[in-house]
């Protein structure tokens, strides 16, 4: 199922608390969305987990980690029939091919702000961390695979 990936998520603001209606997201949920600019949010179009994945460090990779760090996979179709304008431009992360997997949700209102947040709330989406040896590796193999040109990867994302 196609689905979009960002990241800058922490998993335990998407937990259902037992007080919050189905459905609904938890206030501090919010702060997850801290990176917005110009009313547009910034994800990349993926087909599978493991695109969605692969996206998710190509986008981790420029920034020096020091930490797990939490992404989002959410159902496209679903935000899609919300109305929002989704225009393709190039991503900007070491990966060629994830860059041409980018989009921008634009003229985002706080209502839609929220839909979002229900989405990403549901059962088929998956909110998680990545461990940071798990993504020191996984930045490794990508370079060695040729998947991430190493002049745009934080070197300190690759040292031990």
């Amino acid at each position: 199922m196609p689905s979009y990936v960002r990241i800058g998520f922490r998993p335990d603001r998407w937990i259902p608390l037992p007080w919050l209606p189905a459905g609904e997201a938890q206030a501090d949920a919010v702060r997850d969305f801290n990176g917005i600019r110009d009313n547009e949010l910034s994800v990349f179009l993926v087909n599978t987990q493991a695109d969605g994945l692969r996206a998710a460090v190509a986008i981790a990779s420029k920034r020096e980690q020091k930490a797990a760090f939490g992404y989002a996979l959410f159902d496209s179709a679903a935000i899609n029939a919300l109305g929002i304008q989704i225009v393709q431009t190039n991503g900007d992360t070491p990966d060629a091919t994830v860059n041409s997997w980018h989009y921008e949700l634009q003229q985002l209102t706080f209502s839609r702000l929220c839909e979002i947040a229900k989405i990403i709330r549901q059962p088929n989406a998956r909110v998680e961390d990545i461990p940071l040896p798990t993504f020191k590796n996984r930045v490794k193999a990508a370079i060695a695979a040729g998947q991430l040109d190493p002049q745009q990867v934080d070197e300190k994302n690759v040292a031990q």
